[in-house]
């Protein structure tokens, strides 16, 4: 607001800016240096162990003084005669540790701020420009900006709870107005809770006339939680963990559903799941790894699991109890009766400590592509299928049969298929081998597409030993199925069942179906073109 828009001396005294509650919002302004023509704003921030005394002593005087800390290290007074060395300027007397701290450089280089490294460890903040983001959640905790930098308030108070302290910030803002206005002048002292604020306007002579000229100088508290918030503090007590129920049977005599907690007791019960509990966990590669037999997130917990042969995911009882409860409730949402046996992998890796091939089908398929590169490359100078682009590296940990019926789903890992093979094929350079030059354009002069290349060159390659033919068809077959239903083209039911119908699929049949009978055609292809490559 400024003073066309209010009194001039409401607007002189900062009556809005005291009003609006001083930027304590869910944000906290927590530092500031800004000067215009219409005044100045300079606020640093400090923390305070929280005690009586020293609450007491910090909100005494409105003035700064020594107690504001400048975070800088420095040799401090003279105590027994010598100078004492601080290493952030704080002394037992003025116990204020920086917060945030001004950063200048003589005026050679821009003047910055930084923030206390202790809050930017407690939180494990990644800088992001201007910003200091929560590496997990991507939520943004700390905005800097050359002027100013705010800190989201839930993290400053868990930090302020954990350290069991206050954050002091101390205030220095002026406004200013043309002209003399000596009946405004004078001196005020608000009322407001955790601070001490001093107001006074007077009149100041200058080169372009005199000035009114409104100051507000001071300091207020912003208390922390009355316990830490950080998830560390919380799983170090486990009397204070929650364990949610899930289904583990049913009542032979009444058939209601039986429950029991994850808290530990009968660890090796069996518990069952929808197949769609995994796609949250596929849908986040950025956080998730979902891996054959377990599924981890990042270094934060990690659970052991299996898929039975009615396509049920099944996991013990005492292995959810380790998971955040939050994680437990979305296990829970999926939690079904147990339906069939446990797989036979599962209980031979988690029973038996057996070595078991836990490799599904789309790990068979990414692993025979890096090998295929690697022999193709050391025969030919160049892998046959491209890297992938930085932003679809993640199709390598999301690559997966669909574990719900949506066509969605099944579009998107279809054309996770694509990319991986058909869409990446070295196709410049592949052509560079193709020795009939005749057959790389079609009857119009246009460049035969890069399957077409890649039967080309097979044919010429391995002539007398293969047909190959039956390389490239299971991959013309993926091709016409995501055009035939795949994400960018409209749905064709005919041509959508024709392609079905090669596939060995007639009537209706699941994502999951559709995704293995496409994929294990493609798995044979690659197989043998890998084997022809490693006989030659």
């Amino acid at each position: 607001m400024n003073v066309t828009e209010q009194q001039p001396l409401d607007y002189l005294r900062f009556r809005d800016w005291l009003a609006s509650g001083r930027e304590m919002g869910d944000w906290i302004t927590v530092a500031q240096s800004d000067d215009s023509s219409h005044g100045d704003f300079h606020m640093g921030s400090g923390i305070l162990r929280r005690t009586k005394k020293n609450l007491t002593s910090v909100l005494k005087s409105p003035e700064w003084g020594p107690i504001h800390p400048s975070g800088y290290p420095a040799f401090l007074g003279l105590y027994g005669g010598r100078p004492v060395y601080s290493p952030d300027g704080s002394t037992p007397d003025y116990p204020v540790k920086a917060f945030i701290i001004r950063r200048n450089f003589h005026g050679i280089y821009p003047a910055r701020f930084d923030v206390l490294q202790e809050f930017l460890l407690y939180h494990n903040l990644y800088e992001r420009e201007q910003e200091l983001i929560d590496p997990v959640t991507e939520e943004v905790v700390i905005r800097l900006s050359p002027n100013r930098v705010l800190v989201r308030a839930h993290q400053l108070k868990d930090f302020l709870a954990a350290r069991k302290a206050v954050l002091v910030r101390f205030h220095d803002h002026r406004r200013q107005i043309v002209g003399k206005h000596e009946a405004l002048s004078g001196q005020w002292k608000p009322k407001i809770d955790e601070s001490n604020f001093l107001v006074s306007v007077s009149t100041v002579p200058g080169l372009q006339g005199p000035r009114t000229v409104g100051r507000i100088l001071g300091k207020d508290l912003l208390h922390g939680y009355s316990k830490p918030a950080h998830p560390d503090s919380r799983s170090s007590n486990d009397e204070k963990r929650e364990y949610a129920e899930f289904v583990v049977g049913r009542d032979p005599q009444s058939g209601d559903p039986k429950l029991l907690p994850c808290s530990g007791q009968e660890f090796l019960t069996p518990v069952f799941f929808e197949l769609r509990v995994l796609k949250k966990y596929y849908d986040n590669p950025r956080r998730y790894t979902v891996e054959p037999g377990y599924i981890r997130d990042l270094h934060f917990w990690g659970i052991s699991y299996g898929i039975n042969n009615e396509g049920y995911v099944h996991v013990w009882l005492g292995d959810l109890g380790h998971l955040p409860h939050e994680e437990q409730l979305h296990w829970k949402a999926h939690n079904a009766a147990p339906v069939g046996k446990l797989s036979g992998e599962f209980w031979a890796t988690q029973m038996q400590a057996q070595f078991v091939d836990l490799e599904r089908i789309e790990h068979k398929i990414t692993r025979l592509r890096s090998d295929i590169n690697e022999q193709f490359k050391a025969k030919h100078g160049f892998p046959l299928f491209l890297d992938l682009d930085p932003r679809q590296v993640d199709i390598l940990k999301t690559l997966h049969q669909p574990v719900t019926n949506e066509q969605q789903e099944l579009n998107d890992q279809l054309l996770n298929l694509c990319k991986l093979l058909q869409d990446s094929i070295a196709v410049k350079k592949l052509t560079q081998l193709v020795k009939d030059r005749s057959t790389l354009c079609d009857e119009k002069g246009q460049p035969v597409p890069p399957l077409s290349v890649l039967d080309l060159f097979l044919g010429e390659q391995f002539a007398g030993k293969h047909d190959s033919t039956a390389i490239v068809k299971p991959l013309r077959l993926l091709q016409q199925l995501r055009s035939s239903g795949g994400a960018v083209h409209r749905i064709d039911p005919q041509e959508l069942q024709r392609v079905m119908n090669q596939l060995g699929l007639y009537g209706s049949a699941t994502t999951g179906e559709v995704f293995q009978a496409i994929a294990s055609r493609v798995n044979v292809a690659l197989s043998e073109l890998n084997r022809l490559l490693s006989d030659t």
